[in-house]
């Protein structure tokens, strides 16, 4: 006989309760016409199904909900928007109709017989129980094989995130899964709970209420300890408002935010690995520890940020940063503070992409295959294929680039602050090459015409870019002329687009036309900078109008 079968024959009683519930959830009409298909669907599984399974499940919900609203206008359609809700609706409503089934079945096998003749063995419903236990294994294995691995995903989504990888998203779905399955194992607690109370009025020999209860209520609360101590977590990674787009970072005597799910004024605890290793390879961890009280049970709840950076100098940030991309590039075990002592490798594969993150999350715009090329070979030397090759810590951030006075890094974290302070809109237009050998450089150019000419970052200084033209010398043969880098102090009094549409060379007293003329490859330099040239001019009457203009001299 189907559940709703069962339900149509309860007592007045017990239908009372069942109206009362559906009044407020889902429409009974719909639950008669549908039942049989109803009751055939594992409707707790739904919201956990793959994307395209959910997808086509959404939308057989749709025609259902579009049949009934055409049948019945006056019905809501609160579940129009969302019919994975009305999933989780529908199967809230029929665990509620079977707890009314299994409290009406109680009273009418056990207490009745018990009261009008005491010497009857009163019989209990078995089957109630195997019920239950089914349900607690369901929900155990839902536990284990579904949300525990969709809540790591979500934590190793969280650590590229804060890399600049993808916007970390789907954190309110998991709370809603969490809070479905929290809901669904209290339900079978107070289920155990009325059991407990029926066996002080009423018990007989062999009874299987006292024997198999015990297990179950310790299982049950089990998995609702551990079930809410695993959904504490830090929604929000320590961050200085300063620095909003590299968090795990903090300064001393800086403030910083963080944000966790429960408890959003938690004392925070900091603990740290000793060592000798340099500050910004010292891990720390901010540990937050909270009680929650709920229906009788007490659960310590207990987590713990990222691994971070503490600082005491600006500084010292470009290291502390290449310490928070690496750490969260190659490990998920947010304990292991320990990690500087014995750094993992990275591949070049894994690398190059965080570092194009890094231009898309701080510039606007990422690297292309070529651009991430030049990177590799500056960082590992020629090679036909970088996707194997592997990083070491040491060359990535300590050892100086061969022939220079600073690290791979630190060159590279100095032209993101020069993009982002003064190249941020050439730059998301991609007309800065950026990162191209000198030899890439004259092969390119060679063949193109007088005039043209690219931009890209300057080798030998921190933070500069330069840009090279092509010319011909006097036998038709190209050569080709570099600009000194322009650093973040000389742009700071000319903006790199008026310094190409004004550009001038100076030779033997003369002062010919500009000999920037095309962007490569072929584009028309104000075609390509016009609309950043400024067009303010400092005007001070009644002296006559001045301007900067950026000039070289060729010998």
């Amino acid at each position: 006989m189907s559940q709703w079968k069962q339900i149509q024959q309860l007592d007045i009683k017990f239908l009372e309760q069942v109206d009362y519930f559906y009044d407020d959830n889902f429409p009974m009409e719909l639950r008669q016409v549908l039942a049989n298909w109803i009751e055939s669907q594992d409707w707790y599984v739904v919201v956990f199904l793959h994307t395209d399974q959910k997808l086509y499940f959404q939308c057989l919900l749709n025609h259902i909900l579009n049949f009934w609203l055409q049948e019945n206008t006056k019905q809501p359609v609160k579940y129009k928007a969302n019919p994975l809700h009305m999933a989780a609706v529908i199967c809230n409503c029929l665990r509620e109709e079977r707890r009314i089934l299994s409290t009406a079945s109680m009273q009418e096998q056990v207490l009745p017989r018990h009261v009008t003749n005491s010497m009857q063995k009163p019989h209990i419903p078995h089957e109630i129980l195997s019920k239950i236990a089914d349900v607690i294994k369901e929900i155990d294995t839902l536990i284990s094989s579904q949300l525990n691995p969709e809540l790591k995903e979500w934590k190793r989504r969280q650590q590229i995130a804060c890399i600049g990888g993808p916007v970390l998203i789907g954190l309110d779905q998991l709370q809603n899964w969490f809070t479905l399955t929290a809901q669904s194992l209290f339900q079978i607690k107070r289920q155990l709970d009325k059991l407990g109370e029926l066996i002080l009025k009423v018990t007989y020999e062999s009874d299987p209420i006292p024997l198999q209860r015990p297990q179950m209520e310790e299982q049950v609360k089990y998995l609702i300890y551990h079930l809410i101590k695993s959904s504490f977590v830090v929604e929000k990674e320590p961050c200085m408002p300063t620095h909003p787009q590299k968090p795990l970072i903090i300064k001393t005597q800086v403030q910083f935010t963080t944000k966790v799910r429960y408890e959003p004024q938690l004392p925070p605890n900091s603990s740290c690995k000793q060592g000798p290793l340099s500050v910004t390879e010292e891990l720390h961890s901010l540990n937050f520890e909270a009680m929650l009280m709920l229906q009788g049970l007490d659960i310590d709840l207990e987590t713990c940020s990222l691994p971070l950076v503490v600082i005491s100098n600006v500084s010292q940030l470009p290291g502390g940063w290449a310490s928070v991309m690496w750490y969260n590039l190659l490990t998920d075990d947010p304990k292991n503070l320990g990690f500087f002592s014995n750094p993992l490798r990275a591949s070049w594969s894994q690398l190059s992409e965080v570092l194009s993150w890094q231009f898309s999350s701080f510039a606007g715009r990422g690297l292309n295959k070529e651009q991430l090329n030049m990177l590799g070979n500056k960082l590992l030397g020629q090679h036909a294929s970088y996707n194997d090759c592997q990083v070491s810590w040491s060359k990535f951030w300590k050892e100086n680039i061969p022939g220079k006075s600073f690290s791979f890094w630190l060159w590279l974290d100095s032209i993101l602050d020069l993009i982002k302070k003064h190249l941020l809109p050439v730059w998301i237009d991609g007309y800065i090459m950026g990162f191209v050998s000198k030899e890439m450089e004259r092969a390119l150019l060679k063949e193109k015409e007088p005039g043209t000419f690219l931009l890209r970052f300057s080798e030998s200084h921190l933070g500069g870019i330069t840009f090279t033209w092509v010319e011909q010398d006097e036998n038709g043969d190209p050569k080709f002329i570099s600009v000194e880098p322009y650093t973040k102090n000389r742009l700071n009094a000319l903006p790199i687009a008026d310094i190409i549409r004004d550009y001038k060379v100076i030779a033997d007293g003369v002062v010919p036309e500009n000999p920037l003329k095309f962007l490569y490859p072929d584009i028309p330099k104000d075609e390509a900078f016009g609309k950043h040239y400024n067009s303010q001019q400092n005007k001070v009457c009644p002296y006559i109008q001045t301007q900067l203009v950026p000039i070289s001299h060729r010998k």
